[in-house]
């Protein structure tokens, strides 16, 4: 349980914010800016990416077969303010079984994983997170899904693949907002990770169901990940147990009623094609290319060009409806980013990009970083391919939304930004949301780094 709880501890606390302490990074760079919140990760290596998510719904992979049927789960109809109520179901993997157990749920009793709901140091955990979770998460869920139902009527009526780039390991929010969506392709800079096997969850301590607890109850009350705490836990000398999102991934999923059927690895190849693991071919000449070296002031800069990798995650939602998420870690901005090359150097993560039928784009407690000049291709990307785009004024700067491409609904109250990110206040959109003629839609929920009530804000595109 160790490293999957440790794991999934660490991912759970992904942050918005905190200051690069590579002091390799050139003056310019973003890892010199404390906004890179999300992409302040320490040096990723082709190992510690290899767990994360694809999207390819036809890619042919190797699967993970289900272990027992599953059974059908009751739909999760909430109303604003109701506890969620989690169905009884059967786990279909022993994915799902895991999953469950690290979410501190309960699984079949007949199971030979049911051996650890017998632990005294489990069955407190799972009492102490499941009441977390309902006090929080549980009411907050059913006011932030007939929202969504009421005011995104095109994003469910297209459905369609929802990008979520810079989310960190955030599946709570994409499923409660984008329910409809079976496809998402969830990308950041935080490895994918692992889960370990059973044998290893029992050796774990009580020590790491604490560490775990107490990241979950920092996610659960903010509503975004802390990326600086989630390095410390995740690239320490414990690195082979706290290796990436995954745990974090499908706690979520499983605790918002989901059953994951089989979870795959897979790689974006030098075409930008997604395929197993197994069939990556990256020739000679292309491992040369991936380490270039600059002199500046005599010292080298180094950058990677190696395979992305990513977690596929095949699930069944509370309806019945198999749904896929996939994770990827990568560099989304322009330059060099932590030894990463960037956007503009890599033909492959480009075309893998526009190859994606994206419908939705979501972004929130995204750092503030399409603010910054170093992120415009992903920028630009979103802009260019997505028919629909939700945001918090952490993504990108109300400057760059074309009115004449895009209707802009705005909702919530707008506030400056919480101090890290002060810099980035915009006057135009402050004065937009203190305009009383401008027609500014209530929120009633709060979200992002102001996660209050009657703080947040959101702002909606919708393509002409």
């Amino acid at each position: 349980m160790r490293t999957l709880l440790i794991l999934l501890s660490l991912a759970i606390v992904a942050s918005c914010g905190g200051k690069s302490e590579n002091k390799a990074i050139k003056q310019d760079s973003p890892a010199k800016n404390p906004v890179m919140a999300k992409v302040m990760a320490p040096e990723v290596t082709p190992d510690s990416m290899k767990p994360a998510v694809p999207m390819v719904s036809d890619m042919k992979t190797d699967v993970v077969k289900p272990t027992t049927d599953a059974t059908k789960t009751e739909q999760l109809n909430l109303t604003p303010g109701e506890k969620q109520k989690l169905p009884e179901v059967t786990a279909v993997s022993e994915f799902d079984e895991i999953a469950r157990l690290i979410a501190g749920l309960k699984i079949d009793a007949k199971s030979k994983h049911a051996v650890l709901m017998k632990d005294p140091d489990w069955i407190k955990y799972a009492e102490r997170v499941s009441k977390y979770w309902d006090k929080t998460i549980g009411p907050k869920s059913g006011i932030m899904t007939k929202w969504s139902k009421d005011e995104l009527v095109g994003v469910h009526k297209d459905a369609g693949l929802l990008f979520y780039p810079f989310s960190g390991p955030d599946f709570l929010h994409a499923q409660i907002l984008f329910p409809s969506n079976p496809e998402i392709v969830m990308i950041a800079l935080e490895p994918i990770g692992t889960i370990p096997g059973f044998d290893e969850i029992q050796k774990t301590g009580k020590n790491y169901f604490l560490k775990l607890e107490a990241t979950l109850e920092s996610i659960l009350k903010n509503s975004f990940f802390r990326t600086k705490i989630m390095r410390k836990q995740m690239f320490n000398k414990d690195a082979k147990l706290i290796n990436g999102t995954l745990s974090t991934l499908v706690f979520f999923m499983v605790r918002l009623g989901n059953q994951i059927e089989k979870i795959e690895r897979v790689v974006i190849n030098s075409d930008g094609k997604v395929v197993p693991e197994k069939e990556l071919k990256w020739t000679k000449e292309e491992a040369l290319y991936q380490v270039k070296k600059k002199r500046k002031k005599g010292k080298r800069e180094f950058f990677r060009a190696e395979p992305v990798y990513g977690n596929r995650i095949t699930y069944k939602t509370p309806e019945g409806k198999k749904h896929i998420v996939t994770y990827f870690g990568m560099n989304l901005s322009d330059s060099t980013f932590l030894g990463l090359a960037g956007l503009k150097k890599r033909k492959d993560l480009m075309t893998f990009l526009n190859n994606l039928p994206i419908v939705t784009t979501y972004v929130k407690s995204a750092s503030y970083l399409m603010h910054r000049d170093f992120f415009s291709k992903i920028r630009n990307f979103i802009l260019a391919k997505t028919k629909y785009y939700l945001q918090d004024d952490s993504g990108m700067p109300i400057k760059y939304m074309p009115n004449d491409k895009f209707d802009i609904k705005f909702y919530g109250t707008f506030q400056q930004p919480i101090k890290l990110f002060k810099q980035f206040g915009q006057k135009d959109m402050a004065a937009i949301y203190g305009n009383k003629k401008n027609k500014i839609q209530r929120l009633p929920f709060g979200i992002g780094y102001r996660m209050y009530k009657n703080e947040s804000n959101l702002q909606y595109l919708i393509r002409k």
